[in-house]
């Protein structure tokens, strides 16, 4: 999968990579899930629990890395790989997928540890569930700004992150993005 990345001619077929890379890491992912929850895979808006968990993580993790793209002089409706569209924070998009494993992560976890649930026919979480779910996604990230940037802070990795993006993008250089690795 790497080589047929590395060796991708464009943007369109970069995309297709993506996806087909994306249903094969959700089918591994679903396994790691509590039977309990009925988790088959992603299904964007779908209303399952674990769907609308990632949603919501997925949105929380949006405002960040706006927040580091705004920070860092960017525009953020402005990406590479998101298509281009009147209102669609593109940038924002292309710079969270970095960041998207913590998130998978952090619903993993959080599935296993609490009863995550929405409400009765309805995707939208309820209350202890959000709790549950910004505490973890707030602490891994803390704990990798940390790590890395030596500053326990949910800002400090990815406006450096963002920053690392403009340094290459503006210089011309290959941009290697952070890598999450949940064994540490």
């Amino acid at each position: 999968m790497l080589e047929n990345i590395k060796k991708a001619k464009d943007v369109d077929e970069l995309r297709t990579l993506e996806a087909e890379g994306s249903k094969y890491f959700w089918n591994i992912a679903a396994s790691f899930i509590p039977g309990k929850y009925e988790f088959t895979g992603r299904k964007p808006r779908k209303g399952d629990v674990i769907n609308s968990a990632i949603d919501f993580l997925y949105a929380v993790l949006y405002g960040i890395v706006t927040k580091s793209i705004v920070v860092n002089g960017l525009d953020p409706f402005y990406g590479c790989i998101h298509t281009l569209k009147s209102g669609r924070i593109s940038l924002t998009y292309d710079l969270s997928e970095v960041f998207k494993p913590i998130v998978v992560h952090t619903v993993i976890q959080a599935s296993r540890k609490a009863d995550l649930a929405t409400f009765k026919n309805s995707r939208l979480l309820k209350p202890k569930s959000i709790e549950v779910l910004v505490k973890h996604l707030y602490h891994r990230l803390s704990r990798e700004s940390e790590k890395i940037c030596k500053r326990k802070s949910i800002w400090h990795l990815p406006i450096r992150e963002t920053n690392k993006f403009k340094e290459a993008l503006i210089k011309r250089l290959e941009y290697n993005p952070y890598t999450y690795d949940p064994s540490d």
